[in-house]
């Protein structure tokens, strides 16, 4: 008969439990990896020249004036699309401490102006966005391009019509010139006098 003494106590078998866990998740105190950013700002994330870290602080800043900060820091070839807007202001403004530069230029790239992404070109990256190019409201629109055109063709189709035209005529007075010069010339038909030997009866 087995007695209660060569049975494992409740607490020896917790404790040998907890030793087996402990060995197992040995792993799972280690800190896990820096979470993937989502959308474009991935490609922004893995370039190494954009881990720089940055203090800014920027007022009113316009697309061009963020870009070039970036690329002078980044020493990369950071591009515009040409619809992108250059002439307004991007932010209110734009302050980041010892942020990395691709922080910077997602927060860019997700801005209401242009609501577009970065995409690798090169040696560098652009931006692109899917907006339309930015029209000023006080701007004046292109005048019509067809008119003109047209006259121009109209023009250029009746030149040598006026030119052949002209010619003809000229060749016509120049005839008509020589033909009263001819007549000119040209001896006068002399009348032949009537017989008068003839008498009367």
């Amino acid at each position: 008969m087995i007695t209660a003494r060569n049975s494992p106590s409740i607490p020896r078998v917790i404790f040998a439990m907890l030793c087996v866990l402990g060995l197992c998740g040995l792993g799972w105190t280690q800190n896990p990896p820096a979470a993937k950013p989502a959308d474009n700002a991935s490609v922004l994330w893995k370039e190494p020249a954009l881990q720089v870290k940055l203090t800014v602080k920027f007022k009113r800043p316009k697309v061009q004036d963020i870009i070039e900060r970036l690329r002078t820091v980044t020493k990369l070839e950071l591009t515009l699309a040409d619809n992108i807007d250059r002439t307004r202001p991007v932010f209110d403004g734009l302050s980041f401490y010892n942020a990395p530069a691709w922080v910077i230029l997602d927060q860019l790239a997700k801005s209401t102006i242009v609501q577009g992404k970065w995409e690798r070109r090169g040696k560098g990256y652009r931006l692109t966005s899917p907006l339309p190019p930015f029209v000023p409201a006080d701007a004046e629109p292109p005048a019509p391009a067809g008119p003109a055109k047209l006259g121009l063709r109209y023009f250029l189709f009746a030149l040598p019509l006026l030119a052949i035209f002209g010619m003809l005529l000229l060749l016509r007075r120049r005839r008509r010139s020589q033909q009263a010069v001819a007549a000119s010339q040209r001896p006068k038909h002399r009348e032949r006098p009537h017989p008068t030997g003839a008498t009367r009866s």
